[in-house]
């Protein structure tokens, strides 16, 4: 996992650390930025294995974050970026929304490092690149 390129969209400074040292247990230096826009400015110009997506958020939320990727995604051609969504918000009307605009799968708060890792891998897995690389 090491080399992997996460971008973390989270508003929330102690998640923000939270996710970063979940992350630096299988050697995964992630770029975190604070909301949708910033997350989407950051996936339109580089690329990234992964995103971990927050839901709500200030400015853009997840969901609109999302929606807007996936267009850009299917307009332009573009390889398709994993994308999980980390949120409180986990009951099964949430899962259908957040599947609906095109995320690949989610983690619920409070995080737990192996239900984090399970989500990323199966995202990771759904466009073919392995986590425990």
């Amino acid at each position: 996992a090491v080399g992997l390129r996460v971008l973390v969209a989270e508003d929330n400074a102690m998640n923000q650390t939270v996710l970063k040292a979940m992350l630096a247990t299988f050697g995964v230096e992630p770029t975190i930025v604070d909301n949708g826009q910033e997350a989407f400015n950051a996936w339109r110009g580089d690329s990234w294995d992964l995103i971990l997506m927050d839901i709500q958020m200030p400015v853009m939320d997840g969901i609109s974050a999302t929606r807007a990727i996936r267009e850009v995604e299917r307009s332009e051609g573009r390889t398709r970026t994993p994308v999980i969504a980390v949120t409180a918000n986990a009951m099964a009307h949430h899962r259908a929304e957040y599947h609906a605009v095109g995320m690949d799968g989610f983690v619920a708060k409070p995080l737990k490092l192996e239900a984090l890792i399970e989500a990323m891998d199966s995202g990771l897995q759904s466009c073919g690149i392995p986590l425990a690389a």
